[in-house]
């Protein structure tokens, strides 16, 4: 019944004053808030290995590689991701002056069994969050002489002295990055280092190093020792490189038959 009266008195309105009486517009509005953070990666991280890509692009995940017994790792929210073994291929012995390139790594993808060549290279990795001079970093490297011990040597041991490693070649990568794009975030090794690391346990040299005034925030950066090194493509000859090589000086005839070795110490500082 109300219903039906009710009906009547809107007729009425509408009768009387020849048009409806429209109610005034509101609008109301809230705001809240968004929020997104990231926390630095933690002192225990390890991460994977990415093989090298010069022409790496932004959306392509890098592949997870394996380098079993051919160099190590450190852990951190920056970290040396990887650094090499450093083995050279085996010379005549003479005292005459001899250069020896350095053999490649052989890797394989995860999951996978089929090996791949490389010419041996560092990786760091950088997930601290950090920008300006707090973000920089550099990662060097030194070598003990190389040594070979044995009873029938003379006085048990055998030192190459005044040896150097050469690290002349270079091919600088990074994660969804072009090699030109990594380029604007880091440098290769330096000039010293192209012309020798002296093999004598004090010496160092700059492998790789954040750009002035660039960091490498949530990136995953490397230097391959080889120029022009191409992944997938690049092919070593006898299975070595020149772009990593040992220089024996004259005046020095190696014994035959036995390792001469050396400790590498890569070292990677933050801050600088």
């Amino acid at each position: 019944m109300k219903k039906t009266i009710l009906a009547v008195g809107i007729c009425a309105l509408v009768l009387a004053g020849g048009s409806t009486v429209k109610a005034a517009e509101e609008t109301s509005s809230l705001n809240t808030e968004g929020k997104v953070q990231f926390s630095p990666v933690g002192d225990n991280t390890t991460g994977e290995i990415h093989t090298p890509d010069e022409d790496g692009e932004e959306g392509e995940d890098p592949e997870v590689i394996q380098l079993p017994g051919q160099g190590a790792s450190g852990k951190g929210a920056l970290r040396i991701q990887f650094v090499p073994n450093l083995f050279f291929r085996t010379e005549e012995s003479k005292a005459a002056r001899s250069v020896s390139n350095a053999n490649v790594l052989k890797y394989n993808l995860e999951g996978e069994t089929n090996k791949s060549d490389i010419a041996p290279f560092v990786q760091v990795s950088d997930g601290r969050g950090l920008t300006g001079e707090a973000a920089k970093w550099e990662l060097t490297v030194k070598a003990t002489p190389f040594t070979a011990t044995g009873e029938d040597l003379p006085e048990g041991e055998h030192v190459l002295t005044n040896s150097t490693i050469v690290f002349g070649g270079s091919t600088l990568t990074s994660d969804y990055m072009t090699s030109a794009k990594a380029a604007e975030r880091i440098t290769g090794q330096e000039a010293s280092a192209k012309t020798g690391l002296a093999t004598d346990g004090t010496a160092s040299v700059s492998v790789m190093k954040t750009q002035a005034g660039k960091d490498t925030n949530g990136y995953q950066v490397s230097n391959v020792f080889h120029d022009g090194y191409e992944k997938g493509a690049t092919t070593y000859a006898d299975g070595n490189t020149s772009g990593v090589q040992f220089v024996k000086p004259a005046g020095i005839a190696p014994y035959t038959g036995i390792d001469y070795t050396s400790t590498l110490t890569w070292t990677l500082t933050s801050g600088i």
